[in-house]
């Protein structure tokens, strides 16, 4: 059974905290931060997929918040949950790579479809990121399994038929042993790089 993702919630009202915890619980393990700081704090120590954020909160505020979350971890979402919302707050937050952006009071229903689409995008940015490593390993393992054959083949020859090979046979077999060695460094030096 696959664990629920994380998510933090932030906000310096307890009452709003609580709301959301109770919202988002059902399909997500659901930590509560009352301060900019020690929501960093949180979101250093753990793996953490969505945070939501309050805009104005003693000390930090939600966009230095997301900033420095960014910076922890580049791939956690942010959810701006704000009562003092405004267009020029709403592209402030979205210019920060937040999710989205919601006013206070919210609707139960939108927080939990916003947060099940930002987590989807989360994991969506994590898999295309394991994608070239995957296929890069494919293709280490398909190329190195047959220059190996080839040249495991080419030197069982070459020390079963050592007297029954003509000068261009031998030639022949010689080239192949030379290139196949040749590609294979070609290929381990590619895929160091």
């Amino acid at each position: 059974m696959a664990s629920k993702p994380k998510i933090l919630v932030v906000d310096d009202e307890l009452g709003v905290r609580e709301s959301l915890r109770a919202i988002l619980s059902q399909d997500c393990d659901v930590l509560t931060g009352a301060s900019g700081a020690g929501a960093l704090r949180i979101v250093g120590g753990q793996q953490v997929a969505l945070v939501t954020l309050d805009l104005r909160m003693p000390g930090m505020s939600g966009i230095e918040v997301l900033e420095a979350s960014k910076r922890l971890d580049p791939d956690i979402e942010a959810l701006i949950i704000t009562g003092y919302g405004s267009f020029d707050t709403a592209v402030q937050g979205l210019r920060h790579r937040a999710f989205d952006y919601l006013a206070k009071p919210f609707d139960a229903l939108q927080v939990r479809s916003t947060v099940q689409a930002a987590l989807a995008r989360r994991a969506t940015t994590q898999k295309l990121r394991t994608v070239p490593d995957s296929i890069l390993a494919t293709l280490s393992h398909e190329f190195r399994t047959r220059l190996n054959v080839i040249m495991g083949c080419s030197s069982m020859l070459s020390e079963e038929a050592d007297r029954s090979l003509s000068t261009d046979q031998r030639a022949a077999l010689d080239r192949i042993q030379s290139n196949s060695t040749t590609l294979l460094q070609y290929v381990e030096t590619l895929f160091y790089l």
